[in-house]
């Protein structure tokens, strides 16, 4: 009987033991999968961020070029005017080749 009592205690130590091993990986898990939701939401916030950054960076592409239509369209205008190119660098502050590319 005390061979028995005692393969009982042996089987009950291992449920122990292994429980005990499945409570810790348990608490592992839920650790990671905390950390892992964090950065989940650290990951949607920077794309949230980029797609905001995308959009001012195509809205601003498109006020430098009609900024440079103006530029362009003064520029000829100020041709048709006879002004010098000299006279156009002077107004524009642009370079003597970008005027005479226009």
């Amino acid at each position: 009987m005390k061979n028995v009592q005692h393969k009982e205690d042996e089987y009950l130590s291992e449920l122990i033991r292994k429980n005990n091993e499945i409570s810790f990986f348990t608490e592992k898990f839920e650790q990671e999968r905390k950390i892992r939701k964090k950065q989940d939401k650290v990951i949607q916030e920077k794309d949230k961020k980029l797609q905001e950054n995308r959009k001012v960076i195509e809205e601003n592409r498109k006020v430098i070029e009609e900024k440079d239509n103006m530029i362009i369209d003064l520029v000829k205008t100020l041709k048709g005017m006879g002004k010098s190119t000299e006279e156009i660098q002077k107004l524009t502050n642009l370079s003597k080749e970008e005027i005479e590319k226009i």
